[in-house]
């Protein structure tokens, strides 16, 4: 059962990093300076669109199964 009270004491960190250029975006990933999955594959190339677990769920990242912890997301995760 939802609890709203626990919902509204919950403290969520926004996105950190540097946020990229429009006009001069970095190489590679757009996204890698603010992507705790970023790594030096992220700054050389660009990733491309791709299909992954979950209808319709498409994503532009090198790492797109895995959490900012290190650990592979599940699938049924990845779907919701």
């Amino acid at each position: 059962m939802a609890d709203p009270e626990a919902e509204k004491a919950k403290v969520t960190e926004g996105v950190t990093g540097e946020l990229p250029s429009a006009i001069h975006p970095p190489s590679g990933c757009r996204f890698r300076t603010r992507c705790p999955l970023a790594q030096a594959i992220c700054a050389d190339v660009e990733p491309p669109m791709q299909r992954f677990p979950g209808e319709g769920h498409l994503a532009a990242c090198h790492f797109p199964l895995e959490s900012a912890l290190g650990d592979a997301v599940s699938a049924s995760a990845a779907a919701e």
